[in-house]
């Protein structure tokens, strides 16, 4: 349900500040899969007459509420737990599952158009030429951007989320960056005392900005490794140890584009699965398909935006489950890539298929609400210069960042810690990087 709170002043405790035309999206939110030749018996069907779940109630949210807690924050991240001795149950929420008609599994057709593409390819090269092509600015660029400021309040949503979810829970986490891209959360992860820390992404060009970065600190802060490869490829993880297995795989801003087909979302998830330990986190974030399938359904034409950013559909008649595809553009970040809708439920079903037990979903809107309330997170705020001069951010900025959410989920289990010894820290060089061909 949309609740429009219209322009008012949040205090932090650091003085006001300016939020403006908050919007509450609620969704409704509904083991590990045996990988043989029954999978394809499990998986989701994807035609038009079986997928178009956005349309319930003109697109509207109504019908999509998750069983939130008040004080959710508090009861998940209050005290300082270690997973030594903790129940399995400390790290469960309730939630309402969609209606059992939406979700009912008939057998998945592997010769629908939406499902496979007879190249073997679908968009991750476009995705990875798009990457390739944008340079890495620097940071003098990067302040002088017409949305540094919705570039600082997404990084404060990421640090607020990587903080969460490593500190009360690991002491010196080994971490997976899934499409890591350019690095740009590497320190981040330094904050976290990460003990060992692997970045993965198709823009093989990005990964190389990424090791300069990496090797920009006057003492390499842990070891690292650096790998170039469709994230969306089952197993390329292999090019890694046995026994290298993650605390936090985290996908920021990514995972979005592996709903192109159910193969690449399932794939993915299980490159997620496979080498996070029991008890470990996967968190992330994602567009949110509710509030986009609700503008463009509410607006004449095919697209919609502001002056910073462009959504275009190429239909709006259905929207399937898998390969809903629309072009996206936010200035000095995303030119006219084709992106895909996550139908949110889906993505919760996939996960419990590969032992991935629901944890928490949030717009951006609200986790701002929610996390602001904490001195720690509020001070970050004000020290990353997420508002102008003038103690706010743009209309248009802040709408943009309504697109997106966060999630997380929990690979179900007892934690058990990474059994394998990291490597000593030291630089690395272009060399070093792990390049897996694309595979048809």
């Amino acid at each position: 349900m949309e609740q429009q709170q219209g322009t008012q002043r949040i205090r932090h405790g650091l003085g006001n500040v300016g939020y403006y035309n908050k919007q509450k999206e609620e969704h409704e939110e509904e083991e590990e899969e045996e990988h043989n030749n029954n999978d394809r018996n499990h998986r989701i069907h994807n035609d038009s007459n079986a997928t178009n779940h956005y349309n319930n109630n003109n697109g509207t949210e109504e019908n999509f509420s998750l069983n939130r807690s008040e004080n959710y924050h508090q009861q998940q991240y209050g005290a300082q737990r270690t997973h030594q001795g903790q129940q399995e149950q400390q790290h469960q929420r309730q939630y309402h599952p969609y209606p059992q008609h939406q979700h009912e599994q008939s057998h998945y057709q592997p010769n629908n158009n939406n499902n496979r593409k007879e190249s073997g390819f679908g968009n991750e090269v476009l995705v990875a030429q798009h990457y390739n092509a944008r340079p890495d600015w620097g940071k003098q660029r990067r302040v002088k951007s017409r949305i540094i400021q919705l570039k600082n309040f997404n990084n404060w949503v990421k640090s607020v989320l990587i903080s969460s979810f490593t500190r009360p829970y690991f002491e010196h986490p080994v971490v997976f960056d899934l499409a890591g891209g350019k690095g740009g959360d590497l320190l981040k992860w330094q904050k976290a005392n990460v003990s060992y820390y692997v970045l993965a992404d198709i823009a093989t060009n990005s990964v190389r900005d990424a090791v300069r970065r990496f090797n920009e600190n006057r003492v390499i802060p842990f070891p690292a490794t650096f790998i170039s490869s469709d994230i969306c490829q089952r197993g390329f993880l292999d090019c890694l140890p046995q026994d290298v297995k993650f605390d936090v795989v985290s996908c920021q801003f990514a995972l979005h584009y592996s709903f192109e087909t159910e193969d690449k979302a399932r794939d993915l998830m299980y490159n997620v699965s496979s080498r996070l330990v029991d008890g470990g986190y996967f968190i992330g974030s994602i567009p949110n398909a509710y509030w986009i399938v609700k503008q463009i359904k509410s607006r004449p034409g095919l697209s919609f935006g502001n002056s910073v950013y462009n959504v275009t559909f190429e239909q709006k008649d259905t929207f399937p489950r898998f390969g809903c595809k629309y072009y996206f553009t936010l200035e000095d970040a995303v030119d006219n890539c084709p992106e895909y809708l996550v139908h949110f439920p889906t993505l919760q079903q996939i996960a419990s298929d590969y032992g991935l037990e629901f944890v928490f979903s949030s717009t951006f809107h609200q986790y701002y609400l929610d996390q602001s309330k904490d001195p720690e997170y509020a001070k970050l705020f004000e020290w990353m210069r997420c508002l102008d001069h003038r103690g706010t951010i743009s209309d248009d900025e802040w709408e943009a960042a309504g697109i997106y959410m966060v999630f997380a989920f929990r690979k179900k289990g007892e934690y058990s810690p990474p059994s394998f010894q990291p490597p000593k820290p030291q630089r690395v060089t272009d060399s070093d990087i792990i390049i897996i061909p694309h595979k048809e």
